[in-house]
């Protein structure tokens, strides 16, 4: 085999001389120019397994049509073949394999001959657009078809008669199927009706476009711009299918109370729903949507309830949902009422809410605390809690939640009524931002770490990696003074505090001082902030490192940002990497006193990168010079009015002599 580096082209051999071979992988990494001459075949008579991955090439050698004993031919990413008719003459072909060759553009009458095929894949081939009528209907050994990402033109068979492209009607001759992946690009063909083989165990059925990845072996997409009448056809693939996509205006017309198999329901952009399903129709000894693991709701702006009725205690309704995601639900009040809907989501562990601005609360506190892991609420502009209290009260417990997310919420003063303590034991990841009515956030109890609420609420937490605090315009001060000694957030690894316009100084010392873990520090559009640590030193050594563990700090618009150390002492930052500041005009020094950063290999202010041998040199001498460039600019500006006004007064005194 010849290589030439120059021109990235492989030469195989003129001639494979193996008679005996029966396997033959051809892989290469990248996009080369793979010659392979006409005669490469022509001494191999036993071969029975080709696959040719990333192969530059038009069309197979003539030679191809003599591997009469191949079984499977897998090609891939073979992006340059536009033909594959010769491979109709592989007669004795079972496995034909094509993934991702965007040069073929038909599948050709030819392939109908290989009547001993069971598995027939083009996925992902983009540029398939006709699949000559009766090729599928010829190849009844058929037993798996995977067409996903590549041919959507199935037609209807119209007075029995076949078009130009494969007809649905085809599927009906393949008796012996068990798998089925198709696209349909005309939604109307869910109304043909068709009969297709009873032993399909896997499927992935897509009309229309495809939204969602489906990682499930029952799969339906269905996408319903207005409402049409849907064959049998579809209704008994949807009693079994695991995954449903549902989007469109004509889904209002399907009954999801039969459709109670999914395990992951994605229902998007459908202007008429008013409830998602009826709990008049269901079995209330099964439950709504017993086995359902993941619910995304997006889009609906008209839906005002899940189910219209009530739900009966003990009737496993959606208890084994773990993932709930809800967006852009304009209507939506409440999402299961309390009253008289008894849902036990024993097993969520994530809910993500956005958009949903009629929402109060979630619901009921007790449905979900014991196993939630993740939380983020954004822009409910109604919602005053988290969840509602139905008779809890003093003390909760979230023992499992990790990520808390509460952002653009005008109305939320808490995250229960009548919770006095929260405790949250395992969180590591917080973001509080634009939530003006949770007004004071961090104070100190004698359990160590709180989160301080309006409504004298306190939450607990001593596994805090992560802090995001931001869009508190009016707060001047994110602690509270009585802060112990040790502990503080000693966990914390990140803080990011950004667009607290009152702040003038972030930290005191003494809180500083306990952040002995953290390791990157954002503060970016605080416009009073003066400085970050404040001038209470007597809570600190003269000596003593202030976060020990820091390696990136940014400082970004901080328009009145004099230093970041308000006090002279010998400041330790022993980890410290990079720093970046941006726009802080009026930043004389870095530290008052001085500084030590060993390990300090990058300073960029204002994009320019300086010398890391000093950084408070190096801040000095650049906002010394930005000073002098601007009292410059200032002088000259000055100059230009001035001789501005002297050749006004010139021109007056010229009109003025020429008058007299």
């Amino acid at each position: 085999m010849d290589f030439d580096v120059s021109t990235k082209r492989i030469d195989l051999p003129i001639v494979l001389n193996v008679p005996s071979l029966r396997l033959l992988l051809i892989h290469y990494s990248r996009k080369s120019e793979i010659r392979m001459h006409d005669q490469f075949f022509e001494a191999i008579k036993e071969l029975n397994v080709l696959s040719l991955e990333y192969f530059s090439f038009r069309s197979f050698p003539q030679t191809m049509e003599l591997q009469k004993n191949l079984l499977t031919l897998n090609l891939k990413s073979c992006t340059d073949l536009e033909s594959i008719s010769i491979v109709g003459q592989l007669l004795n072909l079972q496995i034909l394999r094509c993934c991702r060759c965007h040069s073929i553009t038909e599948l050709p009458a030819e392939i109908g001959g290989l009547i001993h095929l069971r598995l027939l894949e083009f996925s992902y081939c983009h540029c398939l657009k006709r699949i000559a009528a009766g090729v599928i209907s010829s190849l009844v050994r058929l037993e798996e078809l995977k067409m996903i990402g590549s041919f959507k033109g199935w037609e209807a068979e119209k007075n029995g008669k076949e078009g130009r492209n494969a007809s649905l009607n085809e599927l009906q001759s393949l008796s012996n199927l068990t798998c089925l992946e198709i696209q349909i690009g005309d939604c109307t063909l869910a109304a043909e009706d068709i009969r297709l083989s009873s032993k399909i165990v896997k499927y992935d059925i897509i009309f229309m476009g495809v939204n969602f990845v489906n990682t499930l072996e029952k799969g339906m997409h269905l996408e319903l711009p207005r409402e049409i009448r849907l064959g049998n056809w579809i209704h008994i693939f949807l009693r079994s299918t695991e995954y449903l996509d549902l989007k469109g205006d004509g889904s209002n017309s399907l009954d999801l109370a039969q459709v109670q198999n999914i395990k992951t329901f994605h229902f998007h952009c459908c202007s008429t729903v008013k409830k998602l399903v009826s709990t008049k129709s269901i079995d209330r000894r099964f439950g709504v949507f017993p086995v359902l693991e993941s619910l995304t709701l997006e889009n609906l702006p008209n839906l005002e309830e899940i189910c219209d009725g009530p739900i009966q205690a003990g009737s496993n309704s959606f208890s084994n949902l773990k993932e709930l995601k809800i967006s852009f639900l304009s209507g939506i009040k409440y999402l299961w009422n309390s009253q008289n809907q008894n849902v036990s989501l024993s097993n969520l562990t994530s809910i993500d809410i956005w958009g949903c601005n009629k929402l109060r609360n979630l619901f009921p506190l007790k449905m979900a605390k014991d196993v939630l892991s993740q939380l983020e609420i954004l822009a409910c502009s109604m919602m005053e809690e988290v969840f509602s209290n139905d008779g809890e009260e003093g003390h909760i417990t979230f023992p499992k939640l990790k990520k808390l997310s509460l952002a653009s919420l005008p109305s939320l003063t808490n995250l229960c009524k009548g919770i006095e303590n929260i405790e949250f034991p395992v969180l590591t990841e917080m973001q509080i931002h634009r939530c003006p009515k949770l007004t004071s956030f961090v104070s100190s109890t004698d359990t160590g770490n709180c989160l301080h609420l309006s409504c004298n609420q306190k939450v607990t937490f001593g596994s805090l990696k992560k802090l995001v605090i931001g869009g508190y315009e009016n707060i001047s001060n994110l602690w509270c003074h009585q802060i112990p000694s040790t502990g503080f957030f000693y966990k914390l690894e990140r803080l990011d505090i950004n667009s607290c316009g009152s702040i003038r100084c972030l930290f005191p010392s003494s809180i500083a001082a306990n952040l002995v873990n953290l390791e990157r520090l954002d503060i970016w559009s605080c416009n009073e902030m003066v400085k970050v640590i404040g001038d209470d030193e007597e809570n600190v050594g003269e000596n003593s490192p202030i976060f020990p563990s820091l390696q990136f700090m940014e400082l970004d618009r901080l328009p009145n940002l004099v230093n970041f150390c308000g006090w002279r002492c010998a400041l330790q930052l022993p980890s410290l990497a990079d720093i970046v500041i941006w726009e802080c005009p009026r930043m004389e020094s870095f530290t008052m006193g001085s500084i030590t950063t060993p390990n300090l290999k990058s300073i960029k202010i204002d994009s320019e990168r300086k010398d890391v041998e000093d950084l408070n040199g190096a801040v000095q001498l650049y906002f010394r010079a930005k000073q002098r460039d601007q009292e410059s600019a200032q002088i000259e500006k000055e100059q230009e009015e001035s001789n501005k006004e002297v050749q006004e007064d010139g021109k007056h005194l010229k009109v003025e002599t020429e008058e007299e």
